[in-house]
């Protein structure tokens, strides 16, 4: 052997296996003496481990399945939050809804779930806003209707008390066309 060359005492050898994870077959070279490579790579890996924990704390697939479906469609919450129920990254519950077949969600749904008023457990009322289509609101309808009313009532009586429909209407428009003129002369 040439002067700087190195030989192994153990040398390796190439070994093609199936992933016990995906089932992809994958060539790695290993040492003799040594149990080969189980996963294709270490997300495998990863995902192979993080199961193992969470059979051992929930049970099979399964019950796995159907506490995922009631994390994530009963109860709402998103894959940060049953990752860490599950103890494992969210990533790692985005793959078991996608391997499960459970439906994901449109991102952003799950920020405010319930209505923001105490001790009120509805789910909120999505409103959309005509121009721009932004989706915005924190109050059930209920509560939406209530708080709507109110700010009626409150316009209706504060604004102009003593004055009927009508003449509440025809001084609005005359002062919107009073401000709009003073915005024309002004530019």
């Amino acid at each position: 052997m040439p002067k700087g060359v190195y030989q192994r005492k153990h040398p390796r050898l190439d070994c093609t296996r199936n992933c016990e994870e995906c089932d992809m077959s994958f060539t790695r070279k290993h040492r003799e003496g040594y149990p080969p490579q189980r996963f294709c790579g270490m997300h495998c890996a990863a995902i192979y481990r993080a199961r193992i924990m969470v059979r051992a704390r929930f049970g099979d697939d399964a019950q796995i399945e159907s506490t995922l479906w009631q994390l994530y469609w009963k109860e709402r919450k998103s894959t940060v939050q049953v990752g860490l129920l599950f103890g494992v990254p969210w990533g790692t519950v985005r793959g078991w809804l996608k391997r499960f077949g459970i439906p994901v969600r449109r991102k952003g749904n799950t920020i405010l779930l319930t209505c923001r008023k105490d001790g009120c457990r509805e789910p909120i009322h999505r409103l959309t806003h005509a121009g721009n289509r932004a989706s915005y609101g924190r109050l059930c309808k209920r509560h939406f209707r209530q708080h709507r009313a109110a700010l009626k009532r409150f316009y209706k009586s504060s604004a102009y008390p003593g004055i009927s429909e009508e003449e509440r209407w025809l001084r609005k428009a005359k002062e919107t066309l009073i401000r709009t003129r003073k915005l024309c002369r002004s530019q």
